[in-house]
């Protein structure tokens, strides 16, 4: 057993029991919570790398995909996404029953 599964076993074990009880300052568990990071990533700059990877991802996912594809489909002149062009025609549809209930 290595020196970062210890550490990862017993900052698992302090994460657990300070999540467990009652009274615990928000300190002390953000304080567990980071050292279980580090000992699970072995290491504080992979934990920093690894947390930052997830954010880029999470931002991806949230603003750029959708830019992306306005580029792709805007700009090189590429057939949309199969995918968006689907709710894309369940939006249309949706819009057409809310006119056709307005009417009634």
């Amino acid at each position: 057993m290595t020196l970062w599964d210890k550490r990862l076993a017993l900052s698992r074990r302090h994460l657990i029991r300070a999540a467990n009880t009652t009274d615990v300052p928000n300190v002390l568990l953000m304080e567990y919570a980071r050292m279980f990071l580090n000992a699970y990533h072995k290491g504080p700059w992979r934990t920093i790398l690894a947390l930052t990877k997830y954010e880029l991802i999470s931002l991806w996912g949230k603003y750029g995909w959708a830019k992306w594809e306005w580029i792709r489909t805007r700009v090189f002149r590429r057939a949309p996404h199969p995918v968006l062009l689907a709710a894309q025609r369940v939006a249309d549809e949706e819009e057409e029953i809310k006119k056709l209930g307005d009417e009634l």
